[in-house]
């Protein structure tokens, strides 16, 4: 029986971008992709996740971000995907531009002209508070958006997430989903962003395969030597957007190690470029493990076009069929990871508590406030605050430790009953 895991992938979809005349095309493409989507899983099977690498909105604004909500909803819908397996990354027009204070500037200038300094200027930047961090507070609509999904920006020190798929088998897949955009501002330009150290310098593990995403092309960071080493050596693919070229490919590495770039394309880029379709593509991915002391992963791509003739998604190429290794799946993945007092990572593998993560980033700002109140998550003295974030995350991480996430749901649902309809 086939083991396949199967992804909408697609990046730079940019909410936000149309102009009044623009609006009503653009939606009409957004919506014969749902479509599109819809009959290729009707076809081939149903989708385990949505790969987004990033670029959701144009400015970073909240409705931005509430519009494509309501997107992704539709699209999980189609393929019928739980909307908990969505997979997001920030792209530079994530990056609300206006946030960038004179404090962040003067950091993004010394990171990028002392590039060799980067990661000891990244740690230096660790030790500040999450609710006032110069490189995050531009990238706070976004994370309130992405952390409905567990996506969202973990820490300072840590700006990544991780999410597992697993095979029917019991082997497993591990999306690592990373941040290009700590530098990001009006002055971007290859190899001026940077990852950092804390991101690409991934644990080695027997019982997974990763799969790296980030928004920028490796080209485009100044630690590309650097990262690329971690990265070829240690995951099997690497998924990125930004250049709006849909590009599938193998690279073999020094080592050996053979990876797939898989370059995302848009779904609707920049009114005016030239050049670029609106694209996303189909992934599926074959485990085949007959030969243990060899398994291998089977890679097919369906890339997907627009035809302005037909005014829908075709394919824009026939399906391609890329073969991994993949010496890592030694042994099956173990149950969920125990619920940490620290690490923000560990929090997205309880399928109970990414539902109610979903639930409850959904309410409004009052209704959150309200439930955290009533189940003595927060003290009685924050009744009348707004809390930020990192606090709100960290109330839903005590829940999680003390067993209160069902008296959550049971909350926010009382809540939704009491909604006019």
């Amino acid at each position: 029986m086939a083991d396949i895991l199967r992804f909408v992938h697609l990046s730079d979809i940019h909410f936000g971008q149309e102009s009044a005349g623009q609006r009503v095309p653009y939606t009409d493409i957004r919506k014969q992709l749902v479509k599109d989507a819809r009959q290729i899983s009707l076809e081939r099977g149903h989708c385990h996740g949505i790969l987004a690498a990033g670029d959701i909105a144009n400015k970073g604004k909240r409705e931005e971000y509430n519009e494509a909500a309501t997107w992704f909803d539709e699209l999980t819908s189609a393929v019928k995907c739980k909307k908990t397996k969505i997979c997001v990354v920030p792209g530079n027009h994530d990056v609300d531009r206006t946030a960038i204070k004179v404090t962040a500037k003067t950091f993004h200038d010394r990171i990028r002209q002392n590039p060799l300094e980067a990661d000891n200027i990244l740690a230096e930047l660790a030790e500040e508070s999450p609710d006032n961090h110069p490189l995050l507070n531009p990238l706070t609509n976004y994370n309130v958006f992405a952390e409905q999904y567990g996506c969202s920006i973990g820490t300072p020190d840590q700006p990544y997430w991780m999410k597992p798929f697993r095979f029917v088998s019991g082997y497993a897949i591990e999306v690592v989903g990373m941040t290009s955009v700590l530098v990001s501002n009006s002055e971007d330009a290859a190899e001026k962003m940077v990852l950092g150290s804390s991101q690409y310098t991934l644990d080695q593990v027997d019982d997974r395969e990763i799969f790296a995403m980030f928004h920028h092309p490796l080209c485009w960071l100044m630690d590309s030597d650097r990262a690329g080493d971690f990265l070829f050596s240690r995951s099997r693919a690497i998924i990125t957007g930004h250049k709006h070229r849909q590009r599938i490919h193998m690279h073999s590495a020094m080592t050996g190690e053979q990876i797939l770039m898989v370059e995302s394309g848009a779904v609707t880029p920049p009114r005016g470029e030239s050049g670029y379709g609106f694209v996303y593509n189909w992934l599926e991915f074959d485990l085949d493990v007959s030969d243990r002391n060899n398994p291998k992963i089977k890679v097919t791509v369906l890339p997907r076009h627009w035809s302005y003739d037909l005014t829908k998604f075709t394919a824009h190429t026939e399906a391609t069929s890329f073969h991994i290794s993949c010496p890592r799946l030694q042994n099956l993945f173990p149950g969920d990871r125990q619920p940490s007092q620290t690490t923000h990572v560990d929090m997205t593998q309880s399928d109970q508590l990414e539902e109610v993560r979903l639930m409850f980033w959904r309410l409004s700002n009052k209704d959150r406030l309200r439930i955290l109140l009533a189940l003595d998550l927060i003290p009685d003295s924050l009744s009348n605050s707004t809390l930020s974030l990192w606090e709100e995350r960290a109330a839903l991480r005590r829940a999680h430790s003390e067993e209160k996430l069902a008296e959550i749901r049971r909350e926010i649902e009382s809540i939704q009953q009491e909604e006019p309809t």
